[in-house]
């Protein structure tokens, strides 16, 4: 798993052999941590977050990330392996 520089504020993360641009600006931003924070209470809010992580390509990348055997899903990525995807993003952010 790792990370290349797209633009100063996108990286490219691969996760299980796929690759995905996320925003370093957006996992930055207060903004987006708070609305993740309260994603008990307002669902909404957690999902334009995740939205803005993705570069606006949330609904592309859950058609896309794999099952931890590789297969993807008709209906889309578990939220098991979307939780796993988030995490794999944390951590390439965390060594940019």
């Amino acid at each position: 798993m790792g990370a290349r520089k797209v633009t100063d504020d996108h990286v490219a993360v691969e996760f299980r052999g796929q690759e995905f641009e996320v925003s370093l600006r957006a996992l930055h931003s207060f903004k987006v941590q708070k609305a993740m924070a309260c994603a008990d209470e307002d669902a909404r809010r957690a999902y334009w977050a995740i939205d803005q992580i993705c570069c606006g390509r949330s609904d592309e990348y859950m058609e896309r990330i794999p099952d931890a055997d590789g297969s993807a899903s008709e209906l889309g990525c578990s939220d098991e392996d979307f939780s796993a995807f988030m995490k794999a993003v944390g951590e390439a952010e965390a060594k940019n």
